[in-house]
């Protein structure tokens, strides 16, 4: 994770009622990342930030007496870049991107489901007639900028598109967990597969849905599927559920947590042939009594924290706010704001104190690691 060193203090006077515009402010940043500076600046003036993708890099200043809005410019200029207020928001872009019609364009993340994000990609582009689109393949998603037509026509022509295709396709003397895997993609699933489950498989199969083949290729092969959610677990017969008197199964997904690591604590509870990881999709599966499973997903809870950093603090009017990085992602945070998967309890000057996974956590200046 990128280390960011920034030290921030601000202090503000009250001049009138619109502070944005009319009270001085001092500010000291260094080394900070220009798009959480833009965001702080917006976030203190009232407006909402919209920064371009090619505003980046960090900054170091020190500045006083002066409004926020003069703040916005400086910066804008000191870094080469142009902004632009449209109604409450801020979008801040080269002059090029502004002049194109930035303002008036929208960003969309589509998730491609059942074929490969660059492939659709290529052809949504040529549907659109548009080349700003970007590809996370390790999400399957895609990232493209247009205005609300063309966001309406791409999400139209996924919905129609991005469909499981029937299976055609024989495989002889193939490997079985090579199949079922290929067969749970098509189908939409991932694949968690037992300690014990292998061999190899012919199975030849012409216009079935991918699930219906799957469940083919697992009778054939005389193993068990389980489908839990998005999951799909492969199991021997002999160590289903249902031959352990009182078992259960639980899949737990991994938010921050590696699942090396994920394994190594399941491990701490459970023997490891009733532990299933899939590593792609961060994804644990255990097995055993009740009380056994539950102390697993303690464990995990416990363990699956993101990296925290405290990087600045803000005096407003009497209000402490914090700058907090919670891994890649700035907030500009104040007492009682509810963040992805925690709550802030309390910001002084001495640090941050909040509450995820059901204990509290003070963070000074520096942060935790995971």
């Amino acid at each position: 994770m990128k280390t960011r060193a920034l030290a921030l203090v601000l202090c503000l006077c009250l001049l009138m009622p619109g502070w944005a515009a009319a009270a001085g402010v001092e500010m000291d940043f260094k080394g900070a990342d220009v798009r959480d500076v833009f965001r702080i600046l917006g976030e203190m003036g009232g407006y909402n930030v919209l920064a371009d993708e090619s505003v980046r890099g960090d900054v170091t200043f020190h500045l006083q007496g002066l409004t926020v809005l003069e703040a916005i410019d400086l910066l804008a200029r000191m870094k080469g870049y142009s902004y632009e207020l449209v109604g409450n928001t801020l979008v801040v872009a080269p002059r090029e991107r502004l002049k194109a019609g930035f303002v008036q364009e929208e960003v969309a993340i589509l998730s491609v489901r059942h074929g490969v994000a660059g492939e659709v990609a290529r052809i949504l582009q040529v549907v659109l007639g548009r080349r700003d689109m970007e590809v996370d393949p390790a999400r399957n998603l895609i990232i493209m900028r247009g205005n609300k037509a063309d966001v309406a026509r791409a999400k139209e022509f996924l919905a129609e598109y991005d469909q499981p295709p029937p299976v055609k396709q024989d495989f002889v003397d193939r490997d079985l967990v090579e199949v079922l895997g290929i067969l749970a993609g098509l189908a939409g699933y991932d694949l968690l597969v037992e300690e014990g489950v292998g061999g190899r498989v012919t199975a030849y199969l012409q216009n079935l849905p991918a699930k219906e083949a799957l469940g083919q290729v697992a009778q054939l092969a005389k193993v068990e599927l389980e489908f839990e959610d998005s999951q799909v677990i492969v199991r021997t017969p002999w160590s289903s559920p249902g031959q352990n008197l009182g078992e259960k199964t639980k899949v737990i997904p991994l938010e921050y947590l590696d699942p090396e690591r994920g394994l190594e604590i399941a491990r701490l509870v459970l023997p490891k042939e009733k532990i299933l990881v899939d590593r792609r999709s961060s994804l644990l599966s255990v097995r055993g009594q009740p009380g056994e499973v539950e102390a697993v997903e303690e464990l995990i809870r416990q363990h699956d924290l993101p990296r925290l950093n405290l990087s600045g603090l803000v005096v407003r009017d009497g209000e402490t706010l914090a700058l907090l990085l919670v891994d890649e992602e700035a907030y500009l945070v104040r007492r009682g704001m509810e963040l992805p998967g925690m709550v802030v309890r309390d910001v002084t000057s001495d640090g941050v104190q909040l509450e995820l996974a059901g204990r509290v956590i003070s963070l000074g200046f520096g942060g935790i690691g995971r």
